[in-house]
């Protein structure tokens, strides 16, 4: 399971609402205790993102522009059936860039978009 931190993958139903058919590209920074991955959603920016993690696509070739980590709407998501669509090949994983993922997870800490069971998932997870 721990193989999956680190990966991103299209979360379908994640995309912005003039464009549903653009999922975004979520990043799992972590697997908790109860087999539930966390991950944090990357978007395009805007005028009024969160700017506590920016990413440009020179930085991350998957990305067409430059983009953020979407703490507001970091999710969780059940392990088994995760692992079940990798298995099927409905979800491809494909590894975030080190220096990326490094930021993205420093993120986590300083932002205050994060919804509070993120945060409190992710502090009890790397409070061990």
């Amino acid at each position: 399971m721990t193989a999956l931190v680190g990966k991103a993958f299209r979360y379908d139903g994640t995309g912005p609402s003039a464009d549903p058919g653009r999922p975004h590209h979520c990043v799992i920074v972590g697997v908790t205790a109860k087999n539930d991955i966390l991950v944090v959603p990357i978007s395009s920016t805007h005028q009024n993102c969160d700017r506590t993690c920016l990413i440009t696509p020179i930085q991350w070739d998957i990305l067409t522009k430059e983009s953020y980590a979407a703490y507001y709407q970091a999710k969780m998501r059940g392990v088994k059936s995760f692992e079940a669509a990798v298995q099927a090949g409905t979800i491809k994983l494909v590894p975030v860039p080190s220096p990326v993922f490094d930021r993205i997870i420093k993120g986590i800490d300083k932002t205050e978009e994060a919804e509070d069971f993120f945060t409190e998932a992710w502090r009890k997870l790397n409070s061990k």
